[in-house]
């Protein structure tokens, strides 16, 4: 039998509040920026290459319904990689724990940035981009514009990564407990 594997990612969906703080930041950034027509703040939790769908969906699924939504204090504004600002929430509490918890299962499936045993994971979330490297004026109006808060982590999607960008496969709601 022949199964079809794709590029999933598993994605922390945050609530209204912290969608609109970190929108705010945006709009300190300049009408140049690539990501605020597309923009989709959330975090990363783990980037599946060549995995099968539908035990993905599965597990996932089962473990929104048994995780409670948490909190995520925002710390700082910086440069992920010379061509992406983002914004950084502290590893600690629910954003820890739940990354550990997750890569119980499918962590060998995990992309060394992402998996529990690569080390590289680093939550953030994208805030803007430049092709050529974002310039200095850029990141001096978004940190300008920053100041550290906590936000709310209310959902838990899966996203098909496609050549042209994303499609949420599905959305699963965590508990609220907040």
């Amino acid at each position: 039998m022949n199964t079809k594997v794709e590029n999933i990612c598993a994605i922390w969906e945050l609530d209204e509040s912290t969608v609109r703080t970190l929108r705010s930041l945006l709009y300190g950034s300049g009408p140049d920026n690539e990501l605020l027509a597309n923009f989709h703040p959330h975090i990363t939790l783990a980037n599946y290459l060549n995995i099968e769908r539908e035990p993905l969906m599965k597990y996932t699924h089962d473990y929104a319904a048994h995780t409670e939504a948490f909190r995520a204090d925002f710390a700082s504004v910086g440069l992920l990689s010379p061509q992406h600002l983002v914004c950084f929430p502290r590893m600690k509490g629910g954003l820890y724990e739940n990354f550990v918890r997750y890569h119980e299962c499918f962590d060998a499936q995990a992309d060394q940035w992402t998996s529990l045993h690569g080390g590289l994971y680093r939550p953030h979330v994208s805030l803007y981009s430049e092709g050529q490297g974002v310039t200095q004026q850029a990141i001096t109006r978004i940190q300008q514009n920053f100041s550290p808060f906590t936000g709310h982590v209310v959902a838990l999607s899966l996203s098909l990564v496609k050549p042209d960008g994303f499609s949420i496969l599905a959305t699963y709601p965590l508990l609220r407990a907040i």
